[in-house]
């Protein structure tokens, strides 16, 4: 009953099954009613659907690297201080040696910022082979492009 639509469904069947009202079923399952209420006005678009697409590319698996600084692994890690305050942190590993490439640590952390660590890493040690990164949308910034 956690959706929405199930918890929709359990009213229904509390009003149908055992004759109370919406509002008597509502406050049993604890149930909002604008939630009950609520219908959608969304038109479903198979092909809207179909053209959202998140990932771009042929999809394929990864080598295994064989020696040091061919492929990086760059990620997003995030916590908070006992204040509530956020932060985060861009990891970056080397897949082979498992090596700390670097850390950013940082309340946010932009397009351009990834950009101008990699680029200071570059300097300091030869460009992988290979970058990757998870799903995540965090890598969907335009900042680095020209």
């Amino acid at each position: 009953m956690g959706t929405p639509d199930g918890k929709r469904q359990a009213v229904a069947h509390l009003c149908e099954g055992h004759g109370v009202s919406q509002r008597r079923a509502c406050d049993v399952l604890s149930v909002d009613r604008s939630s009950v209420r609520y219908q959608s006005k969304r038109v479903d678009s198979e092909e809207e659907r179909d053209a959202i697409k998140r990932a771009s590319g042929t999809r394929r698996p990864m080598g295994v690297p064989d020696g040091p600084n061919q492929r990086w692994s760059l990620d997003f890690v995030s916590d908070a201080f006992p204040d509530g305050r956020r932060f985060r942190i861009l990891t970056v590993v080397d897949d082979f040696s498992k090596e700390n490439v670097f850390l950013v640590p940082a309340s946010s952390i932009s397009g351009l910022r990834v950009t101008c660590e990699l680029d200071q890493a570059f300097t300091e040690r030869a460009m992988p082979k290979t970058i990757v990164s998870d799903n995540g949308t965090e890598f969907t910034s335009m900042s680095g492009l020209k």
